[in-house]
């Protein structure tokens, strides 16, 4: 039987990946914030500190924060997928 909580909390982040999505479509953003990459991505955000201190995983520091382009998360994850 499905946990209705497990559900709403999915349903929740499809919203949310669905609304980063269209927010970089319509204003052809180039950069992901941290929160944003987590979600994309559906790992940590200590994995993705990770793979940035361990240059695993391209970024750029904006006002202070870090910010990845699009390219560089599909190149991480595409490089984590061929190392299984």
């Amino acid at each position: 039987m499905d946990n209705p909580n497990t559900n709403m909390f999915l349903l929740e982040q499809n919203k949310e990946l669905k609304q980063i999505i269209a927010t970089h479509f319509k204003t052809n953003e180039p950069w992901l914030t941290m929160k944003e990459v987590v979600i994309y991505s559906k790992y940590s955000e200590r994995t993705i500190h990770r793979a940035v201190t361990e240059g695993r995983l391209k970024s750029a520091k904006g006002g202070g924060r870090l910010r990845f382009k699009p390219a560089w998360v599909d190149a991480w994850l595409e490089s984590k997928s061929t190392r299984s």
